[in-house]
């Protein structure tokens, strides 16, 4: 990788994990929606297993 890119890359990839650390504290989404909590969907997996 050309060494001109990396400061650009490094500040992309600590916003996208700043981000998404984020997003998981929160429990939203990408798109913006509320999660459902991990029981109510490990539930429904091991109900259809």
């Amino acid at each position: 990788m050309p060494d001109n890119l990396r400061p650009v890359l490094s500040e992309v990839g600590d916003y996208l994990v700043s981000e998404t650390t984020q997003r998981f504290r929160d429990s939203i989404s990408p798109k913006g929606e509320n999660w459902q909590s991990g029981k109510v969907i490990a539930k429904q997996h091991i109900s259809s297993a």
